[in-house]
């Protein structure tokens, strides 16, 4: 759902009229607040569009300045009965002239005894946006109320909104009316992650342990993570020695956690499944339950891909940095493998000729781009001069460039290291051969590294 700031942008250089329309065709709550700020706003001047519609018409009056026009306005909604138009009642609910919220209430009342799927699809999103106004509270709890003991209709029309923030509400507060099938559709299949594990949580409070272990299947790791957890709290240890190998790190700890409190040792537990079957969600396991480091360097140079990934990755968190080990697999043809490798190595010594050989342009680009966040990494001078060489690549010339001026802009002002005098011959050669940084930057490149006395 877009928020009113975001809306905003696109209202920026339209009309009135046709930031109108784009509020009664839209489906974004947003929409109408922004057009019932800017609508108040002498400021706001878009180019004129002749002859707006008279729903168009309805709408501008109801968001005017005058309190006067919009409890017209009010009136006009009430008689035409179009629900199109009852988004902009919304708004009015929560006015800031009591006279016209009394009267915007009394109409959306009305709607609601009258339509009321059509009159909850259309107050609702705008009346939860609105909740925290001053006013808005009222017509807040009107809808909130209709979800927890409203007509079916409204309910349905709730749960296939396409809001999330309603389709919450839905589930949140009408969840003693849903059926168990509805439930499970939404674990399924529900696009919002806090509406699945939301549902999830109601079927193991249910208590029935066979609809909690069919929750272990779910995509979603936040509710294999809770069926889990329910079942290790029933006594069950099988669903989370099963899971520890599962692909997501949520599920795994949680299973680790039940295995512990029943007196299981999963780090064994990986110990052994190391020895049979390296998968990247045993490594993965290995260095969240502290691991030997010594039984998982040699699959740093495993050939499936995860495998070597996970493997970074873990020694990392049980604190080993074997950097002779680390330093050659800069040039791994896996990028993922090699992104892993730089935030292993930041902050180690490393060798700078190999690191200047993986900048080469015989090199694979994300082997470069490797070799240049550790170059840049390093220090100031180190950083400027991996820098001003690049200006011109092809592939990391860009990069180059927007490092510099970073660097101007945020770091230059303590950078204090002294440098040998080759390295200052090396920068003040590539400053003077430099022809697309722009004079300027040069200057201040030469103040900052002390080249301009």
């Amino acid at each position: 759902m877009t928020t009113p700031d975001s809306a905003a942008l696109g209202f920026a250089d339209v009309s009135l009229i046709t930031a109108a329309r784009l509020a009664l065709a839209g489906d974004d709550p947003g929409l109408w607040t922004v057009l019932d700020l800017r609508a108040r706003s002498y400021w706001w001047r878009g180019p004129a569009v002749p002859d707006p519609s008279p729903e168009v018409a309805v709408v501008l009056a109801a968001c005017d300045r005058s309190g006067r026009v919009r409890e017209s306005a009010v009136t006009d909604i009430a008689r035409r009965g179009n629900p199109a138009l009852w988004p902009v009642l919304a708004l009015r609910c929560a006015d800031w002239v009591p006279e016209i919220r009394a009267r915007a209430r009394e109409v959306a009342l009305r709607c609601l005894g009258e339509l009321p799927g059509a009159a909850f699809q259309a107050f609702a999103p705008l009346a939860l946006l609105l909740a925290k106004r001053a006013e808005g509270q009222w017509l807040a709890g009107v809808v909130e109320a209709n979800l927890r003991e409203g007509p079916p209709e409204v309910l349905a029309v709730a749960l296939a909104s396409s809001n999330r923030v309603v389709r919450r509400a839905a589930y949140r507060l009408a969840m003693g009316r849903l059926p168990l099938d509805r439930l499970l559709s939404a674990v399924r299949s529900d696009d919002d992650t806090v509406i699945r594990l939301h549902c999830a949580e109601a079927l193991i409070r249910m208590g029935d342990l066979d609809l909690t272990r069919s929750l272990l299947s779910s995509g979603t790791a936040a509710v294999r993570a809770e069926a889990v957890h329910a079942l290790g709290s029933a006594g069950e240890r099988g669903p989370a020695e099963a899971a520890l190998t599962d692909r997501n790190r949520i599920v795994r700890e949680t299973a680790q956690a039940v295995l512990r409190r029943a007196g299981s040792d999963p780090g064994g537990a990986y110990r052994a499944l190391l020895a049979v079957s390296p998968t990247p969600a045993v490594i993965a396991g290995m260095g969240e339950t502290g691991g030997d480091t010594e039984l998982l360097r040699p699959f740093l140079t495993h050939p499936v891909t995860r495998v070597r990934v996970e493997t970074v990755r873990a020694l990392r968190r049980l604190g080993d940095t074997p950097v002779g080990l680390l330093t050659p697999m800069l040039a791994d043809p896996a990028a993922a493998v090699t992104r892993q490798v730089v935030v292993s190595l930041r902050g180690h010594e490393l060798d700078m000729s190999f690191l200047l050989r993986q900048l080469g342009v015989d090199q694979p680009p994300h082997s470069r781009f490797a070799a240049y966040r550790l170059l840049t990494a390093r220090d100031a001078w180190t950083r400027i001069e991996t820098n001003l060489a690049l200006l011109d690549d092809a592939y990391l010339g860009g990069r180059a460039h927007a490092d510099i001026a970073s660097w101007l802009r945020n770091s230059a002002a303590t950078s204090y290291l002294v440098p040998t005098a080759e390295r200052v011959t090396r920068v003040d050669a590539l400053l003077r051969e430099s022809t697309t940084l722009g004079e300027h930057t040069v200057s201040l490149v030469r103040f900052h590294m002390g080249l301009h006395r």
